[in-house]
């Protein structure tokens, strides 16, 4: 490759590098006026207003009374926000026990599902076994009354005959 081939290279990376920073920069200042816009607009209304102005106070004084209660009483404090971290901490931890078990009865759930799956498709597989087994012995039932009918026909047609044959020989 020659120079001029890695520099052409360079400068189209430069290029595409500087288009995708201006497409990321107006993407940015469009974020940032849409958010202007719509802050102004809802400031329109005075409920909203009170709204804002009562929650950045609330804000304001919670975060001086938490300040001031931090220089006071330093140890207090930090007994406070230990328990406050020690009780999520147990709650966090009752709340992955209780996960645990109930992952474990969704375990068994779906092993006894499949097991039953299991099962279901044996159980299938043998009642088709038996529909051709009945098929293949109602064909033998079959063919054991077509035998026993043409057994039982045959001489009675022969007899038939016979009668008739005399019955015949009567009439003359």
């Amino acid at each position: 490759m020659t120079i001029e081939n890695q520099n052409n290279e360079q400068s189209a990376s430069q290029t595409e590098e500087a288009a995708q920073n201006e497409k990321n920069s107006k993407l940015l200042r469009g974020i940032l006026i849409g958010a202007a816009v719509g802050g102004a607009v809802a400031l329109i209304d005075s409920t909203t207003r009170s709204k804002v102005k009562k929650g950045a106070s609330s804000l304001k004084d919670g975060s001086v009374n938490m300040f001031n209660q931090v220089r006071e009483n330093p140890s207090e404090m930090k007994d406070s926000v230990m328990e406050q971290i020690q009780g999520a901490k147990e709650t966090l931890q009752s709340a992955i026990t209780d996960a645990q078990h109930l992952y474990d009865r969704v375990n068994k759930v779906v092993g006894r599902v499949n097991d039953v799956v299991k099962i279901s498709s044996q159980t299938l597989s043998i009642a088709k076994g038996a529909k051709n087994e009945l098929g293949k012995i109602g064909s033998k039932v079959k063919e054991a009354g077509t035998e026993v009918t043409e057994g039982i026909v045959s001489p009675l047609e022969n007899s038939d005959q016979t009668q008739s044959n005399r019955d015949k020989g009567e009439n003359i």
